[in-house]
Parts: C-alpha cells; structure tokens; sequence
C-alpha cells in the first residue's frame, strides 16, 4: 500500500512531467510561427492534446504489459517460484 509520501512523489512527478511538456520549445515556438492569436491558441492546445494522448498511450501500454507479464515478473523476483 502506498504511503502518502509516495502518492506526493507520483503526483508531483506527473505534474512536473505535464507542466515540462507545455513549456517545451516546440510547443512556445507556435506562438511565433502562426498569423493570429486564435491560430495560435489553436495551435498549441492542439499540441498539447497529442502529447497528452501520448501520455495516456503510455499508460495503457504499461497497464496491458503488466496484465500481460507482470503478474510473472513480480512472483519471480520478489516472492520466488511457487
């Protein structure tokens, strides 16, 4: 069961993760790159959707990994054969 220290480690990695995506150069450059304010606007959130999808991509194929194997894994490394 995770402590709450490690909950405040997990959250403030991810939050460092999303917020380090968002500033990224080739996210800030759309604003320099596109004609209007709403283009930009439009530009980025567009952006920042495909990183999060990518985001949540990772997360489903760590999640279907783990259904897959890692139920295997975890009894061989850290319980020992049946």
């Amino acid at each position: 069961m995770p402590t709450g220290l490690q909950k405040f480690n997990f959250m403030s990695l991810m939050l460092a993760l999303f917020c380090g995506t968002a500033a990224l150069p080739h996210i800030l450059i759309r604003y320099y790159t596109v004609p209007s304010q709403a283009a930009a606007r439009k530009s980025t959130i567009v952006a920042i959707a495909a990183i999060g999808f990518f985001y949540i991509l990772t997360l489903f194929l760590g999640m279907g990994c783990h259904d897959q194997r890692g139920h295997q894994y975890y009894r061989q490394q850290y319980v020992g054969p049946a």
